[in-house]
């Protein structure tokens, strides 16, 4: 009796599925947001990278897809807290951005400049999920979180 419970239970162990998870395309971290003079305002906190880098803020509620990008080389322009890039219409043709709906940013290296130009760069991306509230002209950046744009949990 206690020979066959201990062969069920080594056969219960030794049998059961492991499972793997893919390697999360953006494994570097987050793009970071912050409000500066009333306006969106994206930089990331990781230093040293190099290469060209294309940021892209993307958003699809199921009718309209909105898609807009930058790009540029970490050499000529280093989007840090301090100088971080405005998500407007200078930067990013045709943006557009509205409440309550939900946006990705993600920063990726420009993979065809970088080998055009024999830069081996040294990241693989950052993305960040945000919505916008903007409350009588006053903006406020919002998680996203399960479906809903939720404001932020102060720190």
């Amino acid at each position: 009796m206690i020979i066959r419970m201990v062969s069920l239970f080594l056969l219960a162990v030794f049998s059961s599925t492991t499972y793997a998870f893919s390697e999360n395309p953006y494994p570097d971290g987050k793009v970071q947001l912050k409000i500066e003079k009333n306006q969106l305002c994206a930089y990331i906190n990781k230093l040293n990278l190099k290469g060209y880098y294309v940021i892209e803020v993307f958003s699809n509620d199921g009718n309209t897809i909105e898609s807009s990008n930058y790009k540029n080389k970490f050499d000529s322009y280093y989007p840090l807290e301090s100088k971080c890039l405005y998500l407007n219409n200078q930067n990013f043709k045709g943006l557009n951005l509205s409440s309550n709906r939900k946006y990705s940013i993600s920063l990726i290296p420009d993979k065809h400049l970088n080998a055009a130009e024999n830069i081996k760069y040294n990241f693989n991306g950052l993305v960040t999920d945000f919505c916008l509230n903007n409350q009588n002209g006053q903006l406020k950046i919002q998680d996203y979180i399960q479906g809903q744009c939720i404001d932020k949990e102060p720190k």
